[in-house]
């Protein structure tokens, strides 16, 4: 969640404008508008001589100042300010069809490519598209979909795959795809 820097959206009540990234992208867009130009400066040069030194100079000096004034304004009153809201995470992060992904080591290509498809006829979260097919178990499928666990790098667990494909609710489920 962005901190409030100025008032709200004059379009949309009670939003938050994201002003003070808006403004670093501008500060970068001119740095790339600066760079052009020392760029285009510095290949005017001849004969070891460059008449279009001050330019350079200029916009390489102006760029820098530009660049650490913008990052000391994004970290004082944006950074600094940030917070989640872990709310609203998880309940994206429920909702997500990417979490198929981590589901594929276990239960295959075809069974999660299936998921996806009856999650989105169904307009139903995976997890409970997973839960309702009695594919995994609730307390395995909360071990894989662990968003700590996922971000972390890691091996798969064998012994977790091993005994979900040996489920009969697993086996049961993937006849019933028509998948061998």
């Amino acid at each position: 969640m962005l901190p409030e820097v100025e008032p709200g959206s004059s379009i949309m009540p009670g939003k938050v404008n994201p002003s003070v990234p808006e403004c670093a992208i501008m500060v970068c867009y001119q740095v790339l508008g600066n760079d052009y130009a020392v760029a285009e400066a510095a290949k005017s040069g001849q004969m070891e001589l460059n008449v279009m030194t001050p330019l350079i100079a200029f916009d390489l000096l102006w760029s820098i100042r530009l660049m650490a004034n913008t990052l000391g304004m994004l970290d004082e009153f944006c950074v600094r300010g940030l917070s989640v809201d872990a709310g609203r995470s998880q309940q994206l992060l429920e909702k997500g069809l990417s979490l198929v992904t981590a589901l594929n080591p276990y239960i295959g290509y075809e069974v999660a490519a299936e998921v996806v498809k009856i999650a989105l006829r169904d307009n139903k979260p995976l997890p409970q598209v997973i839960l309702e097919g009695k594919i995994l178990e609730e307390k395995d499928l909360r071990k894989i979909l662990d968003a700590k666990t996922m971000t972390e790098p890691g091996i798969v667990d064998k012994e977790l795959q091993q005994k979900i494909q040996d489920s009969e609710n697993f086996k049961k489920f993937k006849q019933s795809l028509r998948l061998k």
